[in-house]
Formats: C-alpha cells, structure tokens, sequence
C-alpha cells in the first residue's frame, strides 16, 4: 500500500469532519436565533416596564401640578384672610377714632396733633391693604384735621357749643352776649 500524501489525507478529514462543522455552524445560528429570541423578549418586558413607569410618572406629575394648583388656591386664600384681618383692624380703629371724636359722646375731645398723627397712620397702614381710593379718603380727612388744627390756630375768634353738640365759631360780639 502506498503511503496517501498529504493532501489525501486532507480531504479525507475534511470530508470527515465537515458534517460536523455543518452541525456546530446549525447549531451556532440556532443559538443565536435563541438569544435573539430572548433578547427580544427582554427588551419588550423592559418596553411594558419603562410604559408603565412612564404612566407612573405621568401620574406623579398630574398630582404634583395638583398639589402645587391646591398650595397656590391656599396661599391665596390665607393671603385674602390675612387681608380681611387687617383690614377689618384699620376699620375698627377708624371707628374708635371716629368714637373719640364724637361730639355726642361725653368724653368727646376735639381734633389735635394726635388726631392728626393717628389718621395719618391710618392712611399709610390702607395704602398696602385697600384700594387707592380708600387711602386717599383717609388721606383727605388727615388733611382736613390738619386745615382745622390751621384754622384754630389762625383764627381771632373761639369755638363754641351751640347746645346740640354742633361746634359753632363766636366773634367777640357773640362771645361776650354768650
């Protein structure tokens, strides 16, 4: 027998050996085909989980933007309260104001620096919490006390009580008949 050469031996292994190959090649791409198939199937399940932590969030956003829409209307609200405290407070010192200078009351007193002073005070605490208007009237009746206070100080002749708590202005002629 005659020794093959080198090259028979060749084919004889690769003939041999290639259903083999063929084999590993066959189940390589089934494997691969597997894989794929599993990665697949991961990232749809990863696709369900980002979906639903997208409408999670979307949730937690609509609450967020409800709770900031509730803080905002409370804010107003406590804002509005505070509001009406501190105006109502202006209102009811107006009123003892008004009650202190009330000529029918007995402990009545006329209109002084203090007077003055005091709806000035006023005037300045309703410009940050009323209309202008409000402010302005205020502003107006500190003025007219100051133009009395003025008049009073100016005037020759002395004020007087007409007998029905009307203060009424005496010249020397009438002042001496009274």
């Amino acid at each position: 027998m005659t020794e093959p050469d080198l090259n028979e031996i060749g084919d004889f292994l690769a003939g041999a050996l290639a259903p083999i190959a063929l084999v590993w090649l066959v189940a390589a791409v089934f494997t691969q085909r597997q894989e794929l198939n599993e990665t697949r199937a991961q990232f749809e399940e990863n696709q369900k989980v980002v979906d639903a932590q997208l409408k999670t969030i979307n949730a937690q956003n609509a609450l967020l933007s409800l709770q900031h829409h509730q803080a905002g209307e409370n804010a107003k609200k406590a804002y509005k309260l505070s509001l009406f405290d501190k105006r109502f407070e202006i209102y009811e010192n107006f009123i003892a104001f008004d009650y202190e200078h009330d000529p029918d009351q007995p402990s009545a007193k006329d209109y002084d620096e203090s007077s003055y002073r005091t709806m000035v005070h006023l005037s300045h605490q309703a410009s940050f919490v009323f209309d202008s208007a409000i402010a302005d009237w205020l502003w107006s009746i500190s003025v007219q006390i100051d133009d009395y206070m003025t008049y009073k100080a100016t005037t020759p002749f002395e004020m007087g009580d007409d007998g029905h708590g009307n203060i009424t202005v005496l010249n020397n002629t009438e002042k001496n008949a009274a």
